[in-house]
């Protein structure tokens, strides 16, 4: 009889990576989890995270912030006119409620979401007959208690009720 084949073995995996560290500084924090962090800190909850749709929408019960965590991505903030605007990770775009918004170019992006005070937001993309309905709830939206990145008595001073800022 001939002898028993060897058993097979699969090499061994890989060990995976250790964190990044710092000197003294233990690993390196998710990105995210930062952006989570900092928003809720300045009263911005809620939120979620994933990329920015490729169509027209806007929010009218919430102002939101969006942190970019990595990728990079072109957006139009203010409908068809409106600015166009390149995010890249480290980034804050806060988003007031009825401005339209949609990412016209995803480069692996990925952001962080968050609602001042926790505020839920609707999602509505400028249907027919939909504004009227919605610009009575963008008025009962209050302004934000803190910038969402700089906190109280910082950004947060740059809003206005009906008034567009330069």
């Amino acid at each position: 009889p001939e002898p028993a084949p060897e058993p097979r073995t699969e090499p061994e995996p890989e060990p995976a990576p250790e964190p990044r560290t710092e000197p003294g500084l233990g690993p390196a924090p998710d990105p995210g989890s930062l952006f989570v962090r900092l928003f809720a800190a300045n009263g911005w909850t809620g939120g979620w995270r994933g990329s920015v749709f490729a169509y027209h929408h806007y929010h009218s019960t919430a102002h939101e912030a969006l942190g970019v965590v990595e990728g990079s991505a072109t957006l139009l903030l203010g409908g068809d006119s409106g600015t166009v605007v390149d995010v890249a990770p480290g980034d804050v775009v806060v988003i007031p409620a009825g401005v339209a918004h949609r990412c016209l170019d995803d480069r692996g992006l990925v952001v962080v979401a968050g609602y001042d005070r926790g505020r839920k937001p609707d999602l509505l993309r400028g249907q027919p007959g939909e504004r009227p309905d919605a610009d009575g709830r963008i008025a009962l939206v209050p302004l934000p208690g803190a910038d969402p990145a700089l906190g109280p008595g910082l950004g947060a001073g740059l809003w206005t009720h009906g008034q567009r800022l330069p």
